[in-house]
């Protein structure tokens, strides 16, 4: 039986399409799809409830490989619904114009995002200092968001690891950043701490 396919995926679909020729290259549909879960796949039930009731803006969960992090990312944004926007990061996203652009991509599936972002994104190089910009075009997709990247050790270019860090300090109100990786992902903490808290999962430690 084929899933079914709601007019709001419709929608979202629709503005995806508008806006992508306008990116001058291409990304996967996988990009931003949580993956299918496997037949046998454990819930990780206890897990997850933990990450419903996180009420830090930011949320890190870094285990090595085996933990089953994608698959618990995936069921919490199962639960959270179409205010999540997903994105799994690759090689490619180290490139400052690519990153901020799927990121954009992403929480247009889940509300309206002003398409001139992007050629601005273009123009600029999308340095550190476009992320209040940025933040800006974004925050007009009504909250609450929740963004998880998955895979996000992918990432290893340093420009692209302070734009993740600036926008993780910079959410718009009732938003949620939630980073997934193999290894600690260089974020600020104590700043973040200072300004509202992060839940730091790692194997074997639930969220704080």
């Amino acid at each position: 039986m084929q899933p079914e396919v709601t007019d709001a995926a419709h929608v979202a679909a629709g503005r995806n399409h508008d806006i992508a020729p306008k990116l001058g290259f291409a990304l996967p549909e996988s990009k931003f799809q949580p993956p299918v879960a496997r037949p046998g796949i454990v819930a990780r039930t206890a897990l997850v409830g933990q990450l419903l009731a996180a009420r830090a803006p930011v949320i890190t969960v870094a285990a090595p490989p085996g933990y089953g992090k994608t698959t618990l990312m995936a069921q919490w944004a199962e639960r959270i619904g179409p205010r999540a926007a997903w994105l799994s990061c690759d090689e490619g996203d180290n490139d400052p114009v690519v990153l901020l652009s799927a990121l954009a991509l992403a929480l247009d599936r889940i509300g309206p995002v002003d398409p001139a972002i992007f050629a601005a994104l273009a123009s600029s190089g999308a340095d550190i200092t476009m992320i209040p910009r940025f933040v800006s075009a974004v925050a007009s997709v009504q909250s609450p968001v929740t963004v998880i990247l998955d895979h996000a050790e992918a990432v290893t270019n340093r420009q692209c690891l302070n734009t993740i860090a600036e926008f993780a300090v910079r959410l718009p109100p009732g938003w949620r950043l939630a980073l997934a990786s193999r290894t600690v992902v260089p974020l600020p903490t104590a700043r973040l701490r200072a300004l509202g808290g992060i839940s730091e999962v790692t194997a074997g430690r639930d969220p704080s």
